[in-house]
């Protein structure tokens, strides 16, 4: 699959970040209010990927991560975390943190660790995904961002 560049998304890409969230079972609340922060990836035009950012103080928030199902298990994802991971250390953010249900592993292979939800700092435990968003048993995770 030859993908178009990575770019960030803007608010005309909201309806199609929103659909391929729908598609992938993941939350849309907050994501209009985030959606600056969102890089997505398209192919031939149409949105196959994206993942998204929230800002707390020195940490970041990994939310949405979705990859169109046509586009899966060629390296997408990857670039995604990635460039959000960019993104986040260009801001002089210190950690990531996610929560999730499903892709525990995926994110463990790119270095996020299990981190008991006591350990999230309190600006990102009293975000939305934290607080109502994702289910208790949905597990945190951390990345420490490295310093160039």
């Amino acid at each position: 699959m030859q993908l178009d560049t990575m770019t960030p998304a803007t608010a005309a890409d909201l309806p199609e970040v929103l659909a391929l969230l729908r598609q992938c079972a993941l939350l849309e609340s907050g994501v209009a209010e985030a959606i600056h922060d969102f890089a997505i990836v398209r192919s031939a035009g149409s949105l196959v990927g994206c993942a998204g950012l929230e800002v707390y103080g020195d940490f970041g928030l990994l939310r949405s991560v979705a990859v169109h199902e046509s586009a899966r298990r060629a390296g997408l994802g990857k670039k995604l975390v990635g460039s959000i991971a960019t993104s986040a250390r260009s801001r002089g953010l210190s950690d990531l943190f996610l929560l999730t249900t499903t892709a525990q592993d995926f994110f463990e292979r790119y270095g996020f660790q299990v981190v008991p939800r006591s350990a999230v700092p309190a600006q990102v435990a009293g975000s939305w995904e934290f607080r109502v968003g994702c289910p208790q048993t949905a597990v945190a995770l951390r990345f420490v961002l490295e310093r160039g």
